[in-house]
């Protein structure tokens, strides 16, 4: 006997595969070459390059060529304007991701640092990647809601709900697949000298999890449950408005005590819009006739939120000016101010523009994002610039100006501005000027904590031992900064010998130092052997480094793995 709702989800699932064939296809060949790169700890220049680079390539063209696919199946444009579309679509996704596959893979770190304006590079691609990755995404939610029939309200509930069948259903097949796994691994083959579990895992994300995201946002004909009715339009209503009241509580006290609001009143607030732009439209779509106009209004009352997140913002801007951090806060305030005049024009008149919610998502990437002048490097530049001039000004006139005040500015200037960030430091100010404002200020402080941790692996799957007569396997764990006589022991704690390490400490500190969190780089550092005394040569699989930037560098501890061959 067949189970009713499996034979749905099958016929829901090979209806999907049909209608969005190719995307799916270019997904799952994606997959395949993620799970045959593993975690991509290899020498091989296949595994660590070609393979990544095609990888990202196919994975970066899905969303072009699910928009193309969306498309097709919307029945508002004629079939030459389709053509037409498809001829933009397709060139232009695979050019952005092309290019942010090349900056990103095959690029390599060396020949960034002897590019000029690499740094420009690496920016654009991830900005360009981003504003198209949420435009082509948007779009076809746009055109699967479109094609739907329902008003969004509706369809967002409606695709929730979906949504979460597909996450179950995938659930239960990872679940299951795991467990067999687990026990082949145990009782027949151990498997994991070929991660042959974590590839299977990946493996799952192209055959299910993909498939059936798209069948829980485009399969929307069926009517809700009742259970899907009491969860969404009065157990998630009710907690959003307990939370409300409690909200409304905190302004109270803030009234009567006439005190200003704390600092982690916006990311609450922030939380609690996120949360309730969901809750509230798929409430409004799935709700009795008679609860539907008290939900509406439900919207209304988180308007005089927006009014303490401003006065938290503010507060943090006109006495330190706008970061990377602050600006964002500033463009989710911009956002919810356009949701809340959207919403009023759909709520007083019969028009549905909720779906408008998606265009919005997308202009404001754009602007935040690659807009000249808007675009957050850019006004953390302006905003912070001034603080560098009126010290600078100041020092020449004799005048006083507070200097941790600066240096604040130029650390934001240098690690949250970007490229034009530091094009603008190296234009206007000498090394000379920087280095006394670095080092004259009373609280130096890089753009990192002072502590830092560095971590570095590298995957030996051979050992030549032809000229050895001995093998140990190293695991020790060093409390000192003497890197250049490290006592190396295996792990019953016998002596082995010792080891000068400090040029590979050195070089990871100094990639730590200068930001560059870059694993393959770390690599190919661990990788040349060192030379044991009094015989052999470590060969090193895995070091954890930390320590402290503080009137130089302090290395507190450092736990190394790896093999001595003598």
């Amino acid at each position: 006997m067949k189970f009713k709702w499996i034979e749905e989800i099958k016929v829901k699932f090979v209806d999907v595969v049909k209608e969005y064939l190719f995307s799916i296809a270019i997904f799952l060949v994606a997959t395949v070459l993620w799970t045959i790169q593993g975690d991509g700890i290899s020498n091989s220049y296949i595994i660590k390059t070609i393979i990544p680079f095609l990888k990202l390539l196919l994975y970066g063209i899905v969303p072009g060529v699910l928009l193309c696919e969306t498309i097709y199946h919307y029945h508002g444009y004629f079939e030459k304007k389709k053509t037409i579309i498809y001829a933009v679509i397709i060139p232009v996704s695979v050019v952005i991701t092309y290019y942010y596959a090349w900056v990103n893979v095959l690029l390599e770190s060396s020949l960034k640092e002897n590019i000029e304006n690499a740094e420009l590079l690496t920016e654009t691609a991830f900005d360009i990647f981003v504003c198209y990755l949420v435009t082509a995404v948007g779009l076809s939610v746009y055109f699967i809601y479109k094609r739907s029939g329902e008003c969004f309200e509706t369809y967002v509930a409606k695709a929730f709900c979906g949504m979460m069948k597909a996450l179950l259903v995938y659930g239960i097949i990872d679940l299951g697949i795991l467990l067999v796994l687990l026990i082949f691994d145990a009782l027949i083959i151990e498997t994991s000298s070929i991660d042959l579990i974590m590839r299977c895992e990946i493996m799952l994300v192209g055959l299910v999890a993909y498939p059936c995201s798209l069948m829980g946002i485009s399969k929307t004909e069926n009517d809700f449950s009742k259970f899907s009715k009491i969860v969404l339009a009065y157990i998630f209503t009710g907690l959003l408005a307990i939370a409300f009241f409690i909200i409304y509580l905190y302004i109270f006290k803030i009234v009567f005590t006439w005190q200003f609001p704390k600092n982690q009143v916006f990311s609450i607030l922030t939380a609690l819009f996120l949360f309730g732009i969901v809750i509230w439209t798929m409430a409004s779509g799935c709700c009795q006739e008679r609860f539907l106009k008290p939900i509406r209004i439900m919207p209304f009352l988180f308007i005089p939120f927006i009014v303490l997140q401003i006065m938290c913002l503010y507060m943090r801007v006109a006495d330190y000016g706008f970061t990377r951090s602050r600006y964002f806060g500033l463009a989710f305030i911009v956002f919810e101010i356009l949701y809340f005049a959207m919403y009023c024009i759909d709520f007083f008149s019969a028009e549905d523009i909720t779906f408008s919610l998606i265009f919005i998502i997308i202009a404001m990437t754009f602007i935040v994002l690659v807009v000249p002048f808007t675009n957050y490097k850019s006004v953390v530049l302006m905003s912070q610039k001034h603080r560098l001039e009126k010290y600078f000004a100041a020092i020449s006139k004799g005048e006083d100006f507070e200097k941790n005040v600066a240096f604040e500015a130029y650390k934001t200037i240098r690690w949250e501005s970007g490229y034009v960030g530091n094009k603008y430091l190296e234009d206007n100010y000498s090394k000379e000027q920087l280095e006394e404002l670095k080092n004259g200020s009373e609280n130096e402080y890089d753009n990192k904590s002072d502590n830092f941790y560095i971590y570095a692996y590298r995957d030996v799957d051979s050992l030549d031992v032809e000229e050895y007569k001995e093998i140990c396997f190293v695991d020790c764990f060093i409390s000192s900064d003497k890197t250049n006589q490290v006592q190396l022991e295996t792990t019953s704690g016998d002596y082995v010998g010792t080891a000068d390490l400090s040029e590979i400490i050195d070089k990871l500190v100094d990639l730590e130092e200068a930001d560059i969190n870059d694993d393959n780089r770390k690599r190919e550092i661990i990788s040349q052997n060192v030379k044991v005394n009094p015989k052999g040569n470590f060969i090193i699989t895995e070091v954890k480094v930390t320590g402290e930037f503080d009137a130089g560098t302090m290395i507190n501890s450092i736990d190394i793995k790896g093999y001595v061959l003598r």
